[in-house]
């Protein structure tokens, strides 16, 4: 159901941290409940999960230099059903 779906992630931004991890951010999606966090395994093409939060960031651990891909997903339960947007893709490097 359309109107079940939460709204999709916008403005997803990667800081680069001096300890070496990486901080993506986004704005807060309306009824999301928690939001689901996946990172492009280059091998495969396909974005693996690799966590989940309630809060409008998360902390990736130290990535090695290069080009690497992350996608947002919101997530909402109605009626003991989790419904998820189609998520939102920001490309980023790691130092």
């Amino acid at each position: 159901n359309a109107t079940t779906l939460p709204a999709d992630t916008k403005n997803i931004t990667v800081k680069q941290l001096k300890s070496g991890k990486q901080k993506i951010s986004w704005d807060e999606v309306k009824r999301a409940g928690w939001y689901r966090i996946y990172l492009l395994n280059n091998e495969t093409g396909e974005y693996d999960y690799i966590g989940k939060t309630e809060k409008c960031s998360y902390r990736l651990d130290a990535l090695p230099s290069g080009k690497y891909s992350v996608k947002v997903v919101s997530c909402i339960k109605v009626n003991k059903t989790n419904y998820y947007s189609e998520g939102k893709i920001r490309d980023f490097s790691a130092k």
